[in-house]
């Protein structure tokens, strides 16, 4: 009813609102000296004409956003300039320094791998190798030749075996040609090698193709001679036939003890000539990747020019070398030579060995690195390149951004007048609308909704306000309406805007009585209780206990890791199982493991869970021991282990304490009672009868209609109740219950048509099992063992039947028949 009122009360004020702004009009005409609305819209009007732009919303949005778009692009550049320029030359100084030290491992890389092959190469050749026999010989440097041509082209010139003497055997690259060059006392043999990547052997002539004065060798056998055992490269050479190559020999003799008995300083040596061009090619590569950049190595003894990035340099002739101080060409390397010279006081050897030297002479940025390596190599590798290479990045980087700033801007300004236009433009619609209004005309055009939420909120309510208005007119009655021609206006609207708040606050306050009541209801509603909270509460709960029989052989005789892993393979079972029906899974402890229902929470009809979990789990672990465990090692290896393996599952319902126990720090949920103790009970019976699922009579009460069961035995289980505190003293009680066995689920499956015979035999193989209980518990004593003969005609070895066959005659006096049966069930039972 407040709700009612205070709409009702609103909506008369608005229409008495409206009427006092119709009254005004028309009094206006009657009294003269107020002005008319036609005067105040006329002025409104002029005013609006006569306004500067500088003072519009238009202008304002304008110059925001196109001051914000300035000053931002003014920002930004003031701090990107010289935080860019300082990270572009870090960069381009990091980069530069990459690059350098890319060529200097590419070099000793190559090295490296020359004399690994020259030491595998001399390893292999060491013992048991005839070096006398050049057919021999020849083969082993054809295989090598032939495997670096592949793996080292470019590099490779030739490989050769030598003596003291003078005399090699070997392979050489002769201006393309592959030839066997054969040295001995009295000239030099060239045969040309016919396509050696199709024969494994040299495929030549017996005559030689070229035959050439004895080659003088001195300076290879010096070498050998000086590092003895030891790979160690010769100075740099260049034949006068080929100027723009350079060779290298690497000489690795091998000394043996009967060499200074023979007057012989070694007895062979494994040669090895290199040519630098694959290292020139590789420099060519980097410096045309790298604008404005060139790249050469120096031999340091001598300051001769071994490679470089230019192509088809002149390194000279044997006796006139391109060196440092007589670079060809001119011109910048020159002026690079000197400026290195100039650094070293006119000797490169100052540079240290693995120094690197870093200068930067006019527009060049110069690294000069020198590498020593104990196999007599030692370079220098020089690298250039314009520092224009990398300020030019810093350079284009500021002019492109300039431009994207003037660009940014530009397209700030235009962009804010859109927005601005945008913006206004609804205004401008609501201003035209108001002022139609204003005259009573209600025939308003179709409004456009603003992209803007705030406008597109505004004329909403604008045309809200219009359809209330054109409501509120339409119910106001005719005396109201000539009421409000009277010269009292004033006072009417005064009266209405005084009483205006009232009907807000009414609303106010009933919207926030609403608002307590809901979030009261709400609160009621999904409060719970705080599950870690430290405490107990009396539950009655479903526990299922699965006990593995034979188990504990299985820790004896089994490796650790197999018991690990048939564990994983029952809670793999036990987890899959009791996944749908919520059950809460305990530990495995004295081969046992437990799971529980309605425990932390509330589970209707946990009897059925906990019993329907058991018997799925129970057939599964079966099927699973039968098929899977089978072809395990272990169980193929030791088969008894799996025969003794049998599941014991019990089933109990009862009242027990669970909750959390322990302190703030450390908890614990718990369950107490004595459940666990009956469980155990019943897996000792279990055991005795060979049975697999055994539940308490609760459980038989809860799902008799769900599964089929059989009587086993009556057992006294105890009982928890909760006792006063001065009947402490009283023993705990304790209760005779039935023993029920567990057999097929009564659910009708899907598919039972096709099997219906074979189904209906399951479900009714306890059939005269049953009946005979039923006559037991009657005292028909006689009938109850007539048809347990008849059920023992079809399960002979049955261990219940047989025990309660013995009961029977037992209550009848026939202790023969007693004893007889007790035997043949314990002795059923060892078979089993």
């Amino acid at each position: 009813m407040e709700d009612k009122s205070a709409i009702h009360n609103d909506n008369y004020q608005g229409s008495a609102v409206v009427l006092a702004r119709l009254n005004k009009r028309s009094s206006s005409i009657v009294i003269g000296h107020q002005s008319s609305d036609d005067d105040i819209s006329i002025d409104a009007e002029e005013n609006r004409n006569s306004s500067p732009f500088y003072k519009s919303v238009k202008f304002s949005l304008l110059m925001l956003v196109g001051a914000s778009v300035l000053l931002t692009v003014v920002l930004l550049t003031l701090i990107w300039i010289p935080t860019f320029s300082s990270s572009i030359y870090t960069l381009s100084e990091a980069n530069r320094l990459k690059e350098f030290n890319s060529i200097v491992s590419f070099v000793s890389q190559t090295v490296r791998e020359i004399v690994m092959v020259s030491e595998s190469s001399k390893n292999l050749l060491k013992y048991d190798f005839n070096v006398s026999d050049v057919s021999v010989v020849e083969r082993a440097m054809y295989q090598i030749y032939k495997s670096e041509q592949k793996f080292h082209k470019g590099l490779t010139y030739s490989t050769y075996i030598g003596d003291s003497f003078g005399n090699l055997v070997g392979i050489v690259d002769l201006n393309g040609k592959h030839m066997f060059v054969l040295v001995d006392s009295n000239n030099t043999q060239l045969f040309e090698c016919v396509d050696i990547w199709k024969n494994d052997l040299c495929v030549r002539s017996q005559t030689p193709n070229t035959s050439a004065p004895r080659l003088d060798m001195s300076v290879v056998v010096e070498r050998g001679t000086l590092f003895l055992n030891s790979p160690s490269f010769t100075l740099s050479y260049v034949d006068s036939r080929f100027p723009y190559t350079v060779y290298i020999t690497l000489v690795n003799s091998v000394s043996k003890a009967e060499d200074a008995s023979l007057g012989i300083p070694f007895s062979f040596y494994f040669g090895y000539d290199i040519s630098t061009t694959r290292i020139s090619n590789y420099l060519n590569s980097e410096s045309s990747d790298i604008p404005n950049s060139l790249a050469y190595i120096l031999e340091s003894s001598t300051g001769n020019i071994i490679s470089s990035s230019f192509n088809d340099f002149y390194y000279g002739t044997p006796n006139a070398r391109s060196s440092i101080t007589n670079f060809p060409g001119g011109g910048r390397n020159k002026y690079i030579a000197e400026t290195i010279l100039g650094n070293l006081n006119s000797n490169i050897r100052n540079l240290r060995c693995g120094e690197q030297l870093f200068l930067s002479p006019g527009d060049e940025y110069i690294t000069a690195h020198r590498i020593c390596l104990e196999e007599n190599i030692d370079w220098i590798i020089v690298f250039a390149v314009k520092q224009w290479t990398y300020v030019s990045t810093m350079v284009v980087a500021i002019v492109v951004a300039l431009v994207a700033s003037t660009v940014v801007t530009i397209i700030g300004f235009i962009i804010g007048i859109f927005f601005s236009l945008k913006m206004v433009e609804p205004f401008d619609s609501l201003i035209a609308m108001v002022r139609s209004v204003s005259y009573m005309d209600f025939a308003l055009p179709k409004i456009e909704p603003s992209f803007f939420s705030e406008l597109s909120d505004l004329q909403q309510n604008f045309l809200l306000m219009i359809s209330k208005i054109k409501s509120y007119r339409a119910f106001i009655p005719s005396h109201l309406l000539s009421e409000l021609d009277a010269p009292n206006e004033k006072a009417l609207v005064e009266d209405i805007q005084n009483k205006k708040p009232s009907g807000n606050l009414v609303r106010r306050l009933s919207s926030s009585k609403r608002l307590s009541q809901g979030a009261l209801r709400k609160t009621m509603v999904f409060a719970q209780k705080d599950r870690f909270a430290l405490g107990l509460e009396d539950r009655c709960i479903s526990q299922v206990c699965i006990y593995i029989q034979g188990f504990k052989t299985i820790t004896e005789d089994c490796d650790l890791k197999d018991i690990v892993f048939l564990l994983g393979e029952i809670y793999d079972s036990l987890i899959k199982t009791s996944k749908t029906t919520g059950g809460q899974i305990g530990l495995f402890e004295n081969n046992l493991v437990t799971m529980s229902w309605n425990a932390t929470k509330d589970q209707p009809k946990h009897e059925l869970k906990a019993l329907s979990t058991a018997t799925s789990f129970l057939q599964k672990i079966n099927i699973i021991k039968e098929t899977r465990w089978r072809s395990y090692e272990v169980f193929r290896t030791f088969p008894k282990l799996l025969e003794n393996i049998h599941f014991r599952v019990s089933v109990s319902s009862q009242l027990c304490q669970c909750g959390n126990i322990g302190t703030e720090e450390f908890k614990s949920f718990t369950i107490l009672g004595s459940i666990q103790k009956n469980l155990f009970s019943l897996v000792n019976i279990a055991k005795q009868f060979n049975l697999g699922v055994l539940v308490t009579e609760d459980i038989h009460s809860a799902c008799v209609t769900n599964f089929t069961m059989r009587y086993i035995e009556n057992v006294d289980l105890a009982v928890d109740v909760r006792r006063a505190r001065n009947n402490f003293a009283e023993p705990l009680k304790q209760k005779s219950t039935k023993l029920y066995e567990v057999g097929e689920s009564t659910a009708v499956n899907i598919d039972e048509w096709m099997y219906e015979l074979q189904e209906k035999e399951k479900k009714e193989r306890w059939l005269n099992y049953n009946r005979a209980t039923l006559s037991f518990f009657e005292k028909d004593y006689n009938e109850a063992i007539t048809l347990m003969d008849e059920f023992l005609k079809k399960f002979p070895d049955d261990l219940p039947a047989l025990h309660f066959k013995a009961k029977c005659y037992s209550y009848l006096g026939n202790i023969s028949h007693v004893e007889s049966l007790e035997v043949l069930r314990k002795n059923s039972f060892k078979d089993k």
